[in-house]
């Protein structure tokens, strides 16, 4: 505690940062924190067993959709309100609203499955990390639209360093699973409590003169305001658990068939895919406020200007990607994990093919976000989420692993071209065509 009321007074009054300065800091945040999310992974694999790896990744596969879902990435609606038509407590009232929601919808699930005791338990435990989780990113979503990610950044660090400490220790002395997940809530309601809602709070005085800021705390929350907040925002909690589902499908489909074994191995590896987002997911959140103020301002030859740069980072990173998998695949997966993982180098590389369709298509979805056009996505990920459980029906049984990479590879290939399609419409409609943007 007395670590993060430290990092806390460092930041105050911290002003807002240019776009490479909010790149840089959203970039080291995400990075640690995803090496420290990997690193529970490889906790559990060398301190656990390959059966609490699965409990871990299913507790994550069926807890993730209902509350990306719900949550409807409020944060992204807040960011891009450049014209503040809500106070932010109505997002933070309508957050709790949704999370509770959300942890009955995964308690009336769970009935329904035949899961051991203790794998119900994990997923009950990881639904409360979530509801953790939802409402920290109410508070960084303040700080990132006024453009201080240094403050979301210092939060993940915080988050990633002291959940994976914990996990290390708590599984080294108890191998025990459900202890596990509990440090994991631990850790991560002492950062919301002592740096991300003061933060949060300081945050309100950046934005526009403290227009909304006098009434936010006091003035009653309109439910005519929560309802609008949740019909722009639908759209996006859709997409969301779309999105969810797309890289999940596989996941159940191998439980199902396959055992929690397998779903261990194969969770392990595409969590490689994940950690490898740390640049782009970086790019995505210091950019987005900007794209939105160009779209906003009709500067559309500086928004496509920017956004052929992410693009073409995208592009470079998931090439990278790829070239490494191809010809040190089973070396890296034994070096991260150990040799049993190596048999599955031909997962690792169609996993990477499919990061590649990824990364670009994160871009595509950041453009599509900034112009608030939020129900164009809807088919995107609906076209994606067909083709996932179409193909899970066919290759996961006849390929089993390798299937399931398979699946995540074609659903991903769908995603970017109906992202591709989409964004171009929009451009069309606001005649980006006749800019010519300049790369320099």
């Amino acid at each position: 505690m007395e670590t993060v009321r430290l990092v806390s007074n460092l930041l105050s009054n911290n002003p807002v940062r240019s776009l490479k300065g909010n790149f840089v800091w959203t970039f080291t945040g995400n990075v640690i924190y995803a090496i420290c999310q990997w690193g529970i992974f490889i906790a559990i694999t060398k301190l656990g067993t390959a059966e609490m790896v699965g409990q871990y990744a299913l507790g994550l596969a069926i807890t993730a959709p209902v509350f990306l879902f719900l949550n409807m990435n409020l944060s992204v609606v807040m960011v891009t309100d450049k014209r503040d038509q809500f106070y932010y407590k109505d997002y933070f009232i309508l957050r709790l609203i949704t999370l509770f929601l959300s942890m009955l919808i995964i308690f009336f699930l769970i009935i329904f499955f035949d899961y051991s005791f203790i794998t119900l338990l994990v997923i009950i435990l990881v639904g409360c990390s979530k509801v953790i989780e939802s409402i920290s990113d109410i508070f960084n979503g303040i700080s990132q639209k006024v453009e201080r990610m240094q403050v979301i950044a210092i939060s993940k660090i915080l988050k990633g360093v002291i959940s994976l400490v914990g996990v290390i220790i708590v599984l080294y002395f108890t191998k025990n699973i459900i202890i596990t997940n509990l440090s994991i809530i631990v850790s991560w309601s002492v950062v919301l409590l002592f740096f991300d809602y003061r933060k949060g709070m300081e945050s309100l005085l950046l934005n526009d003169n403290n227009k909304n800021n006098n009434k936010v705390i006091s003035r009653p929350s309109s439910l005519n305001s929560l309802k609008c907040i949740a019909v722009i925002s639908f759209p996006l909690g859709v997409v969301a658990s779309l999105d969810s589902l797309n890289l999940n499908i596989p996941r159940y489909f191998i439980q199902g068939m396959l055992g929690e074994e397998s779903l261990g191995y194969f969770a392990a590896i595409v969590y490689l895919m994940v950690a490898g987002g740390t640049v782009i997911g970086a790019l995505c959140q210091s950019s987005l406020p900007r794209l939105s103020q160009y779209y906003k301002e009709e500067k559309y030859n500086l928004f496509k200007t920017l956004l052929l740069k992410l693009l073409l980072i995208a592009f470079i990173l998931g090439l990278l990607g790829i070239i490494i998998a191809a010809l040190a695949g089973g070396t890296v997966l034994t070096l991260l994990y150990n040799q049993e993982y190596a048999q599955y180098k031909i997962v690792f590389i169609l996993i990477m093919i499919s990061t590649a369709f990824w990364y670009i298509s994160s871009f595509l979805d950041v453009g599509i976000n900034a112009t608030q056009n939020f129900k164009m996505q809807i088919p995107i990920y609906a076209a994606t989420i067909l083709t996932s459980i179409g193909t899970s029906f066919y290759f996961i049984p006849a390929h089993q692993l390798v299937g399931g990479a398979i699946v995540v590879c074609i659903g991903m290939a769908v995603r970017f071209t109906t992202s591709v399609i989409v964004l171009r419409k929009i451009m069309k409609a606001k005649d980006f065509r006749n800019l010519a943007p300049s790369l320099n």
